[in-house]
């Protein structure tokens, strides 16, 4: 070889060197769209590296160390199998040149799936034709639920049915008989939530009884606006609707937050959240909304949590406190749910009790003052007189007697101002003065309003329990289509909580 021959060899080797050198350095770049979840396997690939001769596949639960080695493969691809789509998972590869590893690439991430929520059954109703008809809380990520039955509150639970409705009319049931349901929400990604707790329906076919049917009464309402929050569809399910001394509107919504509009619908702010993000965690979600006129204290339950928090006017937390257990429960392992709550005339905290079925006062402080109903699951329990599965409630301004919703019921209870049971109205069906499953329901000019969740309807009753009037629109058509909840009414106005759509909705009354 002459020298010059020798020069270029040279040059080429250096240049090799040089290339490979580089190779070894650069770390792959993730190819868009990467890394993809196919059910448990995690699809991984990357833009090729040249010189590469394989690559080594790395991964961790902790961002950024404890790695591990998960794959060594020869192309710029690999399929990660068998990783639980409940965690987040880290990953970085890295090109092998000439033996050796390059750098890495950056790290990307797999995030897990959110678990999907629980739901709950909301009500019954035994059909004339012999049937059970169940109603559960929707769901938003839900693409269709599980419902399962049993004989005992402990099981074994069969699958019923899986279906995309809220609810379900169970055929195959025996006079007589005790059955336990339990319904789960299934996400699109095949996620299916913890079972609801046991909903226990005894099965008594009752003749039909004649009775005088009730002319529907109508009440021609327009309505007059629509508010979605800070911006267009910024609610999530608003549960609560209450109205200030001011006329101010206070919402409760499943985004965490109570927000507050003006009289017409504008937004002016929220409050209620969580503190710090350490705190979020057992924050819980605000639901019920009650609201001491006297000193402009607002109560709000939060759901997912024992507790009930109360805030000034303007949403500063003043105080909190757990909503009590019952003593010596006949069922321990129920949780204790504050669902809903409204203030006395004498300032007793009236609180509806979701976890035990009850109805419980306390003073300003949380301190316990009296409970009504036996609690959910006493041998004992009178479903004539106990609560099915209490809701909402409201406060009659004037004799302070306390209205709540049994939703398991199809009623309204009645109870003094120091908890008495006075009186009930209502029963199962969609004439005028029953019900469908009753749930919102508030006290305003001398009269009572119900909201009807199954009927999709507002009726009003005097305090003593008399059929007045059922809203209409323009048309003389019931006007109401959405998942409706709660309402709260000042002078002419009525607010109306619709959770399906994300929104309140305000009518007018003549």
């Amino acid at each position: 070889m002459n020298r010059s021959a020798a020069k270029i060899a040279g040059v080429i080797a250096l240049l090799a060197y040089f290339f490979l050198s580089a190779a070894e350095a650069a770390g792959p770049g993730w190819m868009p769209g990467f890394p993809l979840r196919a059910g448990t396997n995690v699809l991984l690939m990357w833009n090729p590296v040249p010189g590469a001769a394989s690559y080594k596949v790395y991964r961790t639960e902790t961002p950024g160390k404890d790695y591990s080695l998960v794959g060594d493969v020869p192309a710029n691809n690999f399929m990660d199998p068998n990783v639980p789509n409940t965690k987040s998972f880290y990953y970085i590869v890295r090109a092998v040149i000439a033996g050796k590893e390059g750098d890495p690439s950056v790290e990307i991430a797999m995030k897990g799936v959110e678990p999907t929520p629980k739901t709950s059954i909301s009500g019954h109703l035994v059909t004339a034709d012999g049937k059970v008809s169940l109603r559960w809380e929707i769901v938003p990520v839900a693409a269709f639920y599980n419902l399962y039955r049993a004989e005992s509150r402990e099981g074994p639970y069969a699958l019923l049915t899986s279906i995309q409705d809220t609810k379900y009319t169970d055929a195959k049931v025996s006079e007589g008989k005790v059955y336990f349901y339990r319904v789960t929400a299934v996400n699109s990604a095949s996620l299916e939530s913890e079972k609801s707790e046991p909903y226990m329906v005894k099965f008594v076919k009752t003749e039909k009884v004649v009775e005088k049917e009730i002319p529907a009464v109508p009440l021609v309402v327009k309505q007059k606006g629509v508010f979605f929050g800070e911006k267009q569809y910024e609610m999530s399910a608003p549960t609560d609707v209450e109205v200030g001394p001011d006329g101010r509107v206070f919402v409760a919504d499943e985004l965490g937050t109570v927000l507050v509009f003006d009289a017409d619908g504008v937004y002016q702010t929220r409050f209620g959240a969580p503190p710090d993000p350490k705190a979020a965690l057992n924050w819980g979600v605000p639901w019920g909304l009650g609201i001491d006129p006297k000193t402009y204290t607002i109560y709000v339950t939060y759901l997912r949590t024992t507790k009930i928090r109360a805030f000034d006017k303007d949403g500063k937390l003043l105080k909190e406190f757990e909503m009590p257990r019952p003593k010596n429960p006949p069922e321990p392992r129920f949780g204790v749910t504050p669902y809903d709550v409204a203030v006395g005339i004498d300032g007793k905290l009236w609180v509806t009790e979701g976890g035990f079925f009850q109805l419980v006062a306390l003073d300003q402080e949380g301190n316990e003052l009296a409970r009504v109903g036996r609690p959910r699951g006493s041998k004992d329990a009178d479903p004539e007189v106990d609560f099915g599965s209490p809701s909402f409630l409201t406060v009659d301004r004037l004799s302070g007697n306390v209205h709540v919703t049994d939703v398991g019921g199809q009623r309204v209870q009645v109870f003094d101002k120091n908890g008495k049971r006075l009186s009930k109205y209502g029963s199962g069906g969609e004439s005028p003065g029953r019900f469908s499953i009753p749930v919102g329901i508030c006290y305003a000019d001398g009269l009572v309003y119900v909201v009807d969740g199954a009927s999709s309807r507002i009726q009003a009753f005097t305090p003593a329990g008399e059929y007045k009037h059922q809203f209409t629109d323009e048309s003389k058509k019931t006007f109401f289509r959405g998942s409706y909840s709660c309402i709260a009414i000042r002078g002419k106005k009525v607010y109306v909580t619709e959770k399906a759509s994300s929104q309140v909705k305000i009518f007018e009354m003549p």
